[in-house]
């Protein structure tokens, strides 16, 4: 799943970014009447690395993340 993301942090200063990437993932829902629960597990790349300097460390997002997400929609 292809993604364009911007990343905006301010400590003293600000910085922002555009970055790509993207996740490939494993899905499992469970579809109700008006409920839909799913749960995503994968991992997730962003190119390139996202790098923001503060006052006492840095920031630092590699190119591969693992990624757990947990999804509640609703339905009409």
């Amino acid at each position: 799943m292809p993604a364009l993301k911007w990343t905006h942090a301010r400590q003293l200063s600000s910085s922002s970014g555009w970055f790509g990437g993207g996740e490939a993932s494993l899905i499992a829902q469970y579809r109700g009447d008006r409920l839909v629960f799913g749960l995503r597990t994968g991992v997730e790349t962003t190119f390139p690395a996202v790098r923001v300097p503060g006052t006492q460390d840095v920031i630092r997002w590699g190119h591969v993340r693992w990624l757990c997400v947990f999804e509640v929609g609703f339905g009409v």
